[in-house]
């Protein structure tokens, strides 16, 4: 998982800024195919998803506060916040559709299939 935190924005700024540290994060794994849609949740109120490829597959999830979740941390500051999963950019910017061989699990040992 790779996460970035940005403290201290003025507010008007933060979907832009989200914006540009999708955009290097996505660009510099080597997506092309990638945007940017808005999700509803429960825990957040609104997050807005990285997503790449015909599957529409979510390589990131992104947040901004301040959120009523900051209250008990003592956090009052703008913030934008970005969770992109590795393995996900690694297979959408390979063209693949199936995460098994790009994660460490049993199936798959440096990425080749084992069959048992």
């Amino acid at each position: 998982m790779l996460n970035l935190v940005e403290m201290g924005l003025p507010e008007d700024e933060k979907h832009d800024r989200l914006k540009e540290l999708s955009s290097l994060v996505a660009t510099t794994a080597g997506l092309t195919d990638y945007r940017l849609e808005t999700e509803d949740s429960k825990v957040y109120g609104t997050t807005i998803d990285v997503v790449s490829g015909p599957e529409n597959i979510e390589v990131a999830s992104a947040a901004m506060g301040p959120h009523p979740l900051d209250i008990p941390w003592g956090i009052s500051d703008t913030w934008v916040g970005l969770g992109f999963g590795l393995e996900r950019l690694l297979m959408t910017a390979a063209g693949d559709c199936s995460i098994g061989k790009w994660g460490k699990n049993l199936s798959y040992v440096n990425g080749i299939r084992l069959n048992l």
